[in-house]
């Protein structure tokens, strides 16, 4: 976890992922990390809204800008978004391949896609790029 002083960022998923990892090996008997949280069971979700809650102070206190992946919290707290950004089905295929994930691709997408539907446009931001290259 690299939180030092000089970065602006708070990522969930690189910062924040030891513990994310922890919880869910703690929790997902024999199912594979992906299958896990493709299940999306109530204390996982609970867990990452929990965690996202804490970043979301610790990111106001130290004014840094918090980002984060995981649906379920920006289906609960959707109004908190200034931005959501959203990468087109052939591109999330192609990283999801490139990851060697195997769990529900189309499951997956389709509650992505149907979460940011309720995005209001102005916030969305659709890219094949990298979160690095809106920054650069």
């Amino acid at each position: 976890m690299d939180n030092s002083a000089d970065t602006i960022t708070i990522t969930l998923d690189d910062d924040y992922a030891s513990e994310v990892n922890a919880f869910v090996d703690a929790n997902r008997g024999t199912e594979t990390r992906q299958e896990y949280k493709g299940r999306k069971p109530a204390e996982y979700n609970r867990f990452m809204l929990d965690l996202y809650d804490r970043l979301k102070e610790q990111a106001k206190r130290e004014g840094k800008v918090l980002f984060v992946s995981n649906t379920n919290i920006l289906k609960e707290r959707m109004s908190d978004f200034d931005k959501v950004i959203n990468i087109p089905k052939e591109e999330f295929k192609k990283r999801f391949d490139e990851r060697g994930a195997t769990y529900g691709f189309e499951d997956w997408k389709s509650d992505i896609d149907a979460t940011i539907s309720k995005v209001p446009l102005e916030k969305v931001i659709t890219t094949t790029g990298y979160l690095s290259d809106l920054f650069s």
